[in-house]
């Protein structure tokens, strides 16, 4: 990591790009790979252990609607949000060159811890997603104010 990066982003991503001379030229597939290293396991649970306690929590009668005002609060929000750096390399990257090149065609994706991530990025920038067994990214996603 150089002077750059910001030690509290834990995700590992990848760039593919379109071969010149193809279809697919001015495509490029950024892929967002899962849980792999311990690391990311600790990230695994710390991002999406909120959106699990919100979903259980909210079916239990006398808990749930507690729960939820407290989630809903914009303080909670204000810190969830905080989140955010955890993926912010790739959100930087993704916003620097669709500046640098508009013509291209961006999409995100990943697997399991990968595909949540990328889904959120997704709905930050407003670009195409695919995601395969992704974690609770809807809630999260409300969570961070996407």
């Amino acid at each position: 990591c150089d002077s750059d990066c910001d030690k509290r982003d834990w995700t590992s991503w990848f760039v593919f790009e379109g071969l010149p001379g193809t279809k697919l030229e001015n495509t490029t597939v950024v892929t967002i790979r899962g849980t792999k290293s311990t690391l990311e396991k600790i990230l695994d649970i710390e991002f999406w252990s909120t959106s699990v306690m919100i979903n259980f929590a909210s079916q239990l009668l006398f808990v749930g609607p507690v729960f939820n005002e407290f989630w809903s609060s914009s303080w909670a929000r204000s810190w969830y949000s905080g989140k955010k750096v955890r993926y912010q390399s790739v959100v930087t990257y993704i916003q620097n060159r669709t500046q640098v090149e508009p013509h291209r065609i961006y999409y995100v994706s990943g697997h399991s811890l990968g595909g949540g991530i990328a889904g959120l990025v997704a709905a930050e920038l407003g670009i195409p997603s695919v995601g395969l067994s992704a974690p609770g990214v809807s809630t999260t996603a409300e969570l961070l104010q996407l």
